[in-house]
């Protein structure tokens, strides 16, 4: 058994193992990637993947007075969705918002879903947060990687190789 892997439910569904944080930048190369174990929130995290840029888009999952603060003080502009609060509407402006912020967060939902369909990164390979985490970065830089491949091809000419 994992030492370090925990339970985590969510609904009716229960996990074990790990969560995986990335930071992406607009054209979805990963510019940071974090594990821990699967219990923990990413509420607490967000300080640890803030990368320099100009702005920061997030999940609900990270709406919170300090996160958006830590970003406000670092001079980068908060794009991070509304929770509704408990037991009140949320606001049309909350709605709206929301609703642009989710346009553009495509990007890291785009790159975890290549991660899991073309480097088969849906279950963790090894036990202990360190490998678990090994194998995030290594996988993160594979697909680094194949963007760049796919950038250099759209913009070279095409031209045809003779081997003799």
């Amino acid at each position: 058994a994992d030492p370090d892997a925990t339970w985590l439910k969510k609904g009716s569904k229960s996990n074990f193992g790990y969560k995986a944080f990335a930071t992406v930048d607009d054209e979805g190369f990963i510019n940071k990637t974090m594990t821990v174990p699967a219990n923990q929130s990413e509420i607490n995290k967000l300080e640890e993947m803030i990368v320099e840029a100009y702005e920061f888009a997030g999940d609900k999952g990270y709406d919170s007075k300090g996160n958006r603060q830590a970003l406000r003080k670092r001079g980068i502009k908060t794009r991070i969705m509304y929770k509704k609060p408990k037991g009140k509407p949320m606001t049309i402006w909350q709605k709206r918002f929301n609703k642009a912020i989710s346009k553009r967060r495509f990007r890291v939902e785009q790159t975890f879903g290549t991660l899991k369909r073309r480097f088969k990164f849906i279950k963790a390979s090894y036990f202990t947060t360190k490998k678990v985490q090994a194998q995030f970065t290594l996988k993160a830089i594979c697909l680094n990687l194949l963007k760049a491949v796919n950038k250099i091809q759209l913009i070279l000419p095409q031209k045809q190789l003779l081997i003799r």
